[in-house]
């Protein structure tokens, strides 16, 4: 699907992935930010990170940040995701 512009993505993600989700574990997943991180004429690089905490009985309590990296590439259509990567949690 096209885009207009990697801010265009970006707000349709957060119009997406916006509301916080709870696992079958307890765990919340809240989208943190998605930032437009980097850009050239033809590319961009999307930054999303989810926060995710919770309680586990035998850890007690965490939280971890799961960065999502897209690279956008424009087309004469609009632009495109290329490419999804799921960095590690930090």
């Amino acid at each position: 699907m096209p885009y207009r512009s990697p801010d265009d993505f970006c707000a349709e993600y957060v119009e997406l992935n916006g509301r916080d989700t709870v696992d079958e574990f307890g765990a919340t997943s809240r989208l943190e930010t998605v930032t437009v991180a980097g850009r050239t004429p033809d590319t961009a690089r999307v930054e999303a990170r989810r926060f995710i905490f919770g309680h586990a009985p035998d850890a007690g309590y965490y939280d971890a940040v799961e960065p999502t990296v897209f690279v956008l590439s424009r087309h004469a259509d609009g632009w495109h995701v290329i490419s999804e990567e799921s960095l590690p949690y930090e």
